[in-house]
C-alpha cells in the first residue's frame, strides 16, 4: 500500500475526484508502528502541470499549484496550533508533504465520518440527507464557523476564503448540531510571497484590501450556509437563490426564532452592507450577522484577480470540486434525471470531455461495496462529459451503468434501513437513511424511513420515562435520534422536558441526602430522615450511567447509619450511668429506628426498665 511520511494507506481510495485542473483522492490511513488501530483520512492533490521551466522558490509558489495547496495546509496547521479555542475550529493537520513523484501534495487529518460506506460528516452531507435543525443548532454553527475564520485571520492576516457546506465538518461523535464542534477545512492559500512580490508602496494597501475582500466573502458564505441549512437544499451559485430570502414553511419550522434568523441571513447576503457595521468579530461575539458594500466588493475583487493572475483564482480554485472528504458535486435534481444541458463550445472541449469521462470511469471502478461518494462523483463526472458531447455513446452507456448501480444501492439502503427499524437498531437505520438521502435527496421513501425512525425512537424514549421502569440514559439515547431527524417537532421537545424533569428530581434527592449526611443525629426525626434517605435511593437508578456519584452517596449514607447505630447505643449507656433514664430511652428509640434487629436492643431496654423501676 502507498506510504506517505509516517502514514500507510489501507485498501482502495475511499473517494476519487477529477477536474480540468487537478485530481484528488481520499484514503484511509494508519500511522506506521502505532500501538492503536486509529484511522485517519489522507488526502492527495495532484494538479495538472502546465509549466516545467526552472523557477525560483517564489515563482514556483505562485505557479506550482501543489506547493500553493501545501501553503494553505501549512497555514491551517499553524492557525490551528496557535488559535487556542478558536483554533480548535480548524481541521487538525497531522502531517503533510509532496507526493513521491514530486508533482502533487498530500496531508493527513482526522477521519470525519464512517469508512464503510464512506459518509463524510460534513454540513453538505447533512443537507443532502434532509437533516433538520433549530435555532440553537444554527447559533452553534455560525459561532463555530466565525471562530474558525477569526483563528485564520489572526494567524495569517486573512480569513478562510473558501467557505462552503462541504468544507465544514462535525468533529467528535455527538449527533446533535446544537453542541457539536465544527471544523473548517481547505482554506484559500493566501501565500505571503504573492504580496511580497508587489511594490512596497502598494503592498500594505493591497494586503488590507485582500483581508477585507476575503472577510466579506466569508460573511456572505455564512449567509448562504444559513440559507442552505434552513431550506434544506444545496446552493452552488448566486443564481440559485433570491435576495432577500423570504419566509416559507422551511423558515417557519424554526418557530419563534424564524424571523430573527431570516433577518440575520438577509443581512449577511445583502451586498450593500459594510464591514464597519458587520464583521467576523461581531458575528462571533453575538453569535451573529455580517456584510460589505457592493462597490467595494467589485473593486476589491478586481484587485484580487490582478494579484492572483496565474495563481489559484486564475485556475478556478474556488470552484474546484475538491473538498476535504471529496464531496460530490451538488445536484439540484434526483439521481437518474436527465444530463445537464449542453454548454456552448469552449476551447479544449474534447480534452475536457476525456478528463471527465476518465474521472467518471475511475470513480465508478473505485465504487467498491456501492461507495456512496464514488458513485455520486461518477455520475457528476459523466453528466459533465455528456454536457460536452451529448451524442457520445461510450459516455451514455457508462451513465446507464452508473444510474443502475445507484438505483440498486439506493434500494439496498432503504431495505437495510427499514429492516434496522424493525430490529430497533436505530443507529444502523439512521446510517442507512443517510446513504439513501445522499443518493436521492427529497425522495418520498427516504422521508417515510425518517418517519419510521422518528416513531420508533419516540415510542422507546416515551416508554423509558413513562413506563414501569424509568431509564433516563435510554430515553436520552433515543431523544438524540428525534433531535437529529426533526428537532422542531413538539414531541422532541416534550421528551426532552420529561427527561429534564426526572433529572431535577434526582438532583433534588441528591441535595436532600447530602443535607442528611451533613446534619446531626440526635433526634427521632434525624433518624427517620436518615433511614428514609437510605431506603429512598431508588430514584438514582433512573440514571444507570451515574453509578459513581450514586454509589458514593449511598456509601456515605450507610456510613452515617453505621456510626449512628454505635453512637446511639453509646449515648444510651452513658445516660444510664448518669441516671438519666429519659435520655437513655431517647437513644434507645433512635437505635430502634436505625437498627430494629440489633441484638443489643433487648438487653439495653431491660437495663433502662430496671433503672426506671428504681
Amino acid at each position: 500500500m502507498p506510504t506517505f511520511g509516517d502514514y500507510e494507506t489501507t485498501g482502495e481510495p475511499l473517494a476519487s475526484t477529477a477536474g480540468p485542473g487537478h485530481s484528488s483522492q481520499i484514503w484511509l490511513a494508519r500511522k506506521t508502528d502505532a500501538a492503536d488501530d486509529r484511522l485517519y483520512a489522507l488526502k492527495t492533490y495532484t494538479p495538472r502541470q502546465t509549466r516545467r521551466a526552472r523557477q525560483s522558490a517564489e515563482t514556483m509558489l505562485e505557479e506550482d499549484r501543489a506547493l500553493e495547496f501545501l501553503e494553505g495546509v501549512k497555514q491551517i496547521k499553524k492557525a490551528q496550533s496557535e488559535g487556542g479555542k478558536a483554533g480548535a475550529r480548524l481541521q487538525p493537520v497531522h502531517q503533510f508533504g509532496k507526493t513521491p513523484e514530486g508533482n502533487g501534495a498530500w496531508y493527513v487529518t482526522d477521519l470525519y465520518g464512517e469508512p464503510e460506506p464512506f459518509l463524510p460528516r460534513s454540513l453538505q452531507s447533512f443537507i443532502i440527507r434532509g437533516g433538520r435543525l433549530d435555532g440553537h443548532a444554527l447559533r452553534n454553527i455560525v459561532h463555530n464557523v466565525a471562530a474558525g475564520c477569526i483563528a485564520l485571520q489572526r494567524s495569517r492576516g486573512f480569513s478562510h476564503g473558501n467557505l462552503k457546506s462541504g468544507n465544514v465538518f462535525r468533529a467528535g461523535k455527538t449527533r446533535t448540531l446544537r453542541k457539536a464542534l465544527l471544523q473548517l477545512a481547505d482554506a484559500f492559500p493566501a501565500a505571503p510571497v504573492q504580496l511580497a512580490s508587489l511594490d512596497p508602496s502598494y503592498r500594505e494597501s493591497v494586503g488590507e484590501l485582500l483581508q477585507q475582500t476575503m472577510e466579506a466573502q466569508d460573511l456572505r458564505a455564512i449567509g448562504v450556509l444559513i440559507l442552505q441549512l434552513v431550506e434544506g437544499r444545496l446552493i452552488t451559485t448566486d443564481r440559485e437563490y433570491d435576495y432577500p430570502a423570504r419566509s416559507s414553511p422551511a423558515w417557519e419550522r424554526l418557530g419563534k426564532d424564524a424571523q430573527r434568523w431570516l433577518e440575520v441571513c438577509n443581512r449577511l447576503l445583502d451586498p450593500s452592507l459594510s464591514l464597519e457595521r458587520v464583521n467576523l468579530q461581531a458575528l462571533e461575539k453575538e453569535f451573529r450577522p455580517g456584510a460589505v458594500n457592493a462597490p467595494m466588493i467589485a473593486a476589491l475583487a478586481a484587485l484580487i484577480c490582478m494579484l492572483f493572475v496565474g495563481g489559484y483564482f486564475y485556475h478556478g480554485w474556488r470552484n474546484k470540486q475538491n473538498n476535504l472528504q471529496a464531496q460530490p458535486q451538488a445536484r439540484t435534481q434526483p439521481i437518474g434525471g436527465t444530463a445537464p444541458p449542453v454548454q456552448p463550445a469552449q476551447p479544449g472541449r474534447q480534452a475536457d470531455f476525456k478528463v471527465q469521462l476518465q474521472a467518471a470511469q475511475k470513480s465508478f471502478d473505485s465504487a467498491t461495496n456501492a461507495s456512496v461518494t464514488n458513485l455520486i462523483a461518477a455520475l457528476d463526472h459523466v453528466n459533465n462529459a455528456l454536457a460536452l458531447a451529448p451524442s457520445e455513446p461510450e459516455a451514455a452507456r457508462l451513465r446507464q451503468k452508473i444510474v443502475a448501480a445507484i438505483g440498486a444501492a439506493f434500494a439496498d439502503a432503504l431495505r437495510k434501513g427499514n429492516q434496522a427499524v424493525g430490529q430497533t437498531n436505530l443507529d444502523e437505520a439512521v446510517r442507512q437513511r443517510g446513504i439513501a438521502g445522499l443518493f436521492q435527496p427529497g425522495d418520498r421513501r427516504v422521508g417515510e424511513l425518517s418517519s419510521n425512525i422518528f416513531k420508533t425512537a419516540l415510542f422507546a424514549a416515551t416508554n423509558a420515562v413513562e413506563g414501569s421502569t424509568v431509564n433516563l440514559d435510554e430515553a436520552e439515547r433515543h431523544w438524540k435520534f428525534l433531535q437529529e431527524i426533526d428537532p422542531a417537532n413538539a414531541e422532541t421537545d416534550h421528551v426532552k422536558s420529561l427527561i429534564e424533569a426526572f433529572d431535577t428530581q434526582i438532583s433534588e434527592a441528591a441535595n436532600a441526602d447530602q443535607a442528611v449526611i451533613n446534619g446531626g443525629l440526635r433526634t427521632m426525626a434525624d433518624a427517620t430522615n436518615l433511614i428514609n434517605a437510605v431506603n429512598g435511593t431508588g430514584v438514582f437508578a433512573w440514571r444507570p450511567s451515574d453509578t459513581n456519584a450514586t454509589g458514593k452517596l449511598m456509601e456515605q449514607l450507610q456510613q452515617k447509619r453505621t456510626s449512628g447505630i454505635d453512637s446511639s447505643f453509646d449515648g444510651a449507656v452513658s445516660a444510664l450511668k448518669n441516671n438519666n433514664v429519659q435520655e437513655a430511652r431517647n437513644w434507645l428509640e433512635i437505635l430502634r429506628v436505625l437498627a430494629p434487629s440489633d441484638a443489643r436492643v433487648p438487653t439495653l431496654e431491660s437495663k433502662i426498665n430496671s433503672a426506671a423501676a428504681k
